[in-house]
């Protein structure tokens, strides 16, 4: 039975999506393909790969409540044009929200769609702050890379102390991003179940943090992020850095002709 993971954030790389398509992936044991749907040039190349698959798992983030739009355009054009009734689908939608439940309009969506189209829609989960889980495997690959530096600095200090007292840091940072993670990874093993077991689901998830802390965390991170992508700030920091550079490299070329 082939199963087609459908990642249809319109990001390029680095996705919420793609994480969490990847997670569920480790967990089935069935022939997978991952395919992208990030515009209409994409649309004929998922359809085609849907014809020859039984479940499919859109895996994609949740905009103004409901989903993105070239996503809403794929499901009207398979809506019209293709005819695949022994399909089952299913979804993975995560938000900027901490609360899961936000989601509940696209749940709607696909019943309707559905409906329509006569596939099976099998239900899914909704994760709530998917953007700071996503983030959070970056922290963690950075975090070991730091503390790798500091057991390696204590064979030159030969400090005992300096080393356990590393040790239980480290163990104490990975179970906390352990935990943050926790509830998303039970609801990702609980759709793999759903999955192999034919089982409708749906199921609300989030961050296991408190939601003023959720707010206040990406608050500061969003305010750090528009300096160099735009928002508040026009990107004005990273146009100055764009010029800096340009700078540098017009130097370069005029010091070696």
């Amino acid at each position: 039975m082939k199963i087609l993971l459908v990642n249809a954030s319109p990001k390029r790389k680095k996705t919420a999506s793609a994480y969490f398509l990847h997670l569920l992936k480790l967990m089935l044991n069935k022939k997978t393909k991952t395919v992208l749907l990030r515009n209409k040039n994409d649309f004929n190349n998922v359809i085609d790969n849907m014809k020859d698959s039984l479940i499919v798992i859109f895996s994609f983030p949740l905009y103004v409540d409901s989903l993105p739009s070239h996503l809403l355009a794929f499901l009207k054009e398979f809506e019209e044009k293709a005819k695949m009734e022994k399909i089952k689908i299913y979804l993975i939608c995560n938000s900027g929200f901490i609360e899961g439940r936000q989601s509940e309009t696209v749940f709607k969506v696909f019943k309707n769609f559905s409906q329509k189209s006569n596939v099976e829609f099998k239900g899914g989960i909704s994760i709530g702050g998917g953007i700071m889980l996503n983030i959070l495997k970056t922290v963690i690959a950075v975090g070991i890379i730091c503390y790798l530096f500091l057991f390696l600095s204590n064979v030159f200090f030969n400090d005992q102390q300096f080393l356990i007292d590393n040790i239980i840091s480290f163990a104490t940072f990975i179970l906390i991003i352990l935990f943050l993670n926790l509830h998303v990874f039970y609801s990702i093993l609980k759709l793999n179940f759903s999955i192999k077991n034919d089982k409708y689901i749906k199921k609300y998830s989030r961050v296991l943090l408190p939601s003023f802390l959720y707010i206040i965390i990406t608050n500061i991170f969003f305010t750090i992020i528009s300096f160099f992508k735009g928002g508040i700030f026009k990107g004005w920091l990273s146009k100055k850095w764009d010029m800096f550079t340009t700078v540098i490299k017009n130097d370069k070329i005029s010091s070696v002709s």
